[in-house]
């Protein structure tokens, strides 16, 4: 007999929204900014499409992508800071990388991303979601 249960936390979810231009995409998208499971989001824009994002997520942290080189550095990055902070968050552990070590690493990913220096980070950001916008642009740079 079928059993009812409770729903599971959220885990990690890969998805593909497809649909007309301006039909909300975009926007849906961002809005993993606002939702604490899913949010912080990283918002990788290959098409130059972000203004509709500006008015109902702008804090949201938009990298834009002109190149496959582009990608292919957004793509480490995102390894790296997958890594550290699965560590920094008590994840996984390490023996060469302590939680304050993943931390200082972390602001310097965050602080290179941002051309800041990294003594003007207290916190580096996670990022829960990433958001690939759109695949049409992107397959232009392969």
């Amino acid at each position: 007999m079928v059993k009812a249960k409770k729903p599971s936390r959220l885990g990690y979810i890969n998805m593909l929204v497809f649909g007309d231009p301006g039909s909300g995409k975009t926007i849906f998208a961002g809005s993993a900014d606002a939702y604490s499971d899913t949010g912080r989001a990283l918002f990788i824009d290959a098409e130059s499409g972000t203004t509709s994002l500006y008015e109902f997520y702008p804090d949201i942290d938009v990298v834009s992508i002109t190149s496959i080189q582009d990608f292919q550095d957004i793509y480490e990055f995102l390894r790296k800071h997958l890594k550290l902070a699965d560590i920094y968050e008590g994840r996984v552990s390490h023996d060469k990388i302590d939680k304050k070590d993943a931390k200082r690493r972390l602001i310097k990913l965050q602080a290179d991303l941002y051309d800041v220096d990294p003594k003007t980070i207290k916190e580096p950001r996670l990022y829960n979601t990433v958001i690939m916008d759109t695949f049409t642009e992107m397959q232009k740079y392969v």
